[in-house]
């Protein structure tokens, strides 16, 4: 018969110390505020089926919102004046599981992969102001605690003792935090800031897939066709959107962003038969001390800021069979198991912009990505593929395209770290045993860009009076591996490791740099990949891809780069430079 289970859960909490609501609203506040809010949603769906077909499917969705002062997001002009303490606190979480069984026939457990799967999302905002007509104004005096935490994970299991056994499931954490928020709109906000700032954003997804069956064909997956389980998190200090905004900052800004993404699945068709597991995420962090926007912006820093995004994914995927088809993997097609990560002290975008900093800046990006692929098939074959790739940006101070006119007579340090590493393991007793990454596509592969001052193209005119030091370093390190006792075994795969950092970068056209600040810029990259084929008795190979140059590392590091125009740059200070590239 048919036996089918499906269960999904909602919770939506949302918090305002201060609620103004539309229109043209003038708020005043000298007291503390304080928002909490917290959401928590649970399915679980579980089907039974003595023979024939078992079907389960749950999903848990959570959203949770704290905001201290909030104006409303209709578009009037709002004035708020904060001298008070502001906390918002918010955390999502949500888990899941669908469980299927049956003796004989089908076993199927799907989560709602096809809506995001199991979500949380959690947003914390200190002030509010919406959109405006021609601008908001937000003076603020008072200090902020903002923090956003969601949490979600997800759990598929399918058992078919003889027949088919399928899992499919994903989940995706989303977090946003931010003190100051005037982003929704065109208008020019102008925005004034003496009180310290301390932003947090977190995102974690996790997801485990098994589907077993005594004999027959077991089938475990993420949502591989759209990134598999991710996580997403963004973190703003003052955020005005796009505009021509004016921001004038003394007190202190930090803001941390962790997102952290992971995925297991697991196929084994013990008795024999075909498994096929396949695992992927996808992690994003964003953080920004001062974000305008695009736009002509006029930026006046006079505290320090200390920026980090930390983005970190993993996967795994393994499948076992006593005889027949073995096969694990990531995504090959789209880069696989990827984390990014982005983290700007001062960020002004497109526009002519003006921007003017004597206020420590340190900020750094870290992006982490792993994939693991495991498959083993006693007698038969069994192949093995894995993908991944991490970029990190770092910068200290970023006005994108335009005209744009930097001073700066404050210490900047902007540090980018990418590490990605990937092993696959292909291995039988006898027959085929095939272990390989995306070597079309660079394999397994990590950028680092980082830069002190960066005003991209356009007509730039940048003063600097300070210490700068910018930093990237790249590790790509790759183990293939395929081994048989009988038959051929294959191994064949590479790694990509691209690093590039400046002190300062004016981007193209006609640019006019004095400096007087001694600017360090140190880029490293390190890529290294192993590929190890075992054979008893029959072929083995192991191979790079030696016809496109196999693996590769790139290093560049400059104090100053100008890009292409009629550049005027007089520097009276020292400049210490370092790169270094290695390949194995």
């Amino acid at each position: 018969g048919v036996s089918g289970a499906a269960a999904k859960a909602t919770a939506d909490a949302h918090t305002f110390g201060i609620d103004a609501g539309h229109g043209a609203n003038t708020v005043t506040n000298s007291g503390v505020v304080t928002a909490n809010s917290s959401a928590n949603a649970g399915a679980a769906g579980i089907s039974v089926a003595v023979t024939g077909a078992a079907a389960a499917s749950a999903q848990s969705v959570s959203n949770s919102t704290a905001t201290a002062i909030a104006t409303g997001e209709d578009a009037t002009d709002d004035t708020v004046t904060n001298d008070g303490d502001l906390n918002a606190f918010s955390n999502s979480n949500a888990i899941s599981a669908s469980v299927s069984v049956t003796n004989s026939g089908l076993a199927g457990s799907v989560g709602a992969v096809w809506d995001g799967g199991t979500r949380s999302d959690s947003q914390a905002r200190g002030i509010d102001v919406g959109a405006g007509a021609s601008g908001d104004t937000v003076t603020n005096t008072g200090d902020m605690d903002v923090d956003a935490i969601s949490a979600t994970g997800a759990a598929s299991v399918s058992v078919a003792v003889s027949g088919v056994g399928i899992s499919v499931a994903t989940s995706t954490g989303t977090s946003e935090a931010t003190a100051i928020d005037a982003n929704e709109g065109d208008d020019a906000d102008t925005i004034t800031n003496s009180g310290n700032l301390d932003i947090n954003s977190d995102a974690f997804a996790a997801t485990v897939g098994v589907a077993v069956t005594s004999g027959g064909v077991a089938i475990a997956t993420d949502s591989v066709w759209d990134g598999g389980t991710k996580g997403d998190a963004r973190g703003r200090g003052i955020d005005t959107g796009e505009g021509a905004d004016t921001v004038t900052n003394t007190g202190d800004i930090d803001v941390l962003t962790l997102s952290g993404t992971g995925s297991l699945q697991v196929a084994v068709p013990a008795g024999g038969g075909v498994g096929i597991a396949v695992a992927t995420a996808t992690s994003d962090a964003d953080a920004a001390a001062i974000d305008t926007g695009d736009d002509d912006d006029i930026i006046t820093n006079e505290g320090d800021i200390d920026v980090d995004a930390n983005a970190v994914a993993a996967s795994a995927a393994v499948s076992f069979t006593l005889a027949g088809v073995s096969g694990a993997g990531g995504t090959p097609w789209d880069g696989g198991t990827t984390a990014n990560a982005l983290g700007q002290g001062i960020a002004a975008g497109e526009g002519n912009d003006t921007v003017t900093s004597d206020g420590t800046v340190d900020v750094d990006a870290l992006a982490s990505a792993s994939n693991v692929a495991i498959a083993i098939a006693i007698e038969g074959a069994a192949g093995a593929i894995t993908a991944a790739k991490t970029t990190a940006t770092s910068a200290g101070i970023d006005t994108a395209g335009g005209d744009d006119t930097v001073t700066t007579t404050g210490i900047i340090d902007s540090h980018s770290f990418a590490n990605t590493n990937t092993a696959s393991v292909a291995a039988s007793k006898f027959g085929l045993s095939i272990a390989a990454n995306d070597l079309w596509n660079g394999g397994t592969t990590g950028t680092a860009n980082s830069a002190g001052i960066n005003t991209g193209a356009g007509v730039d005119t940048i003063t600097n009076d300070a210490a700068i030091r910018s930093t990237s370093l790249v590790v790509t390190p790759n183990v293939t591996m395929g081994v048989t006792v009988g038959g051929v075994a294959g191994a064949i795969s590479t790694a990509t490791a691209n690093a590039d950092s400046a002190a300062i970068d004016s981007g193209a056209d006609s640019d006019i740099i004095t400096n007087t600040g001694n600017l360090t810029a140190g880029a490293e990259a390190n890529a290294a990949s192993f590929n190890i084929a075992v054979a008893g008795i029959g072929g083995a190979l192991a191979s790079d891809s030696v016809w496109d140059g196999g693996t590769t590392s790139n290093a560049t590091s400059d104090a100053i780069t100008a890009g292409e125009g009629d550049d005027v740059i007089t520097s009276a200070a020292d400049h210490t430079l370092t790169s270094t590239a290695t390949s194995n």
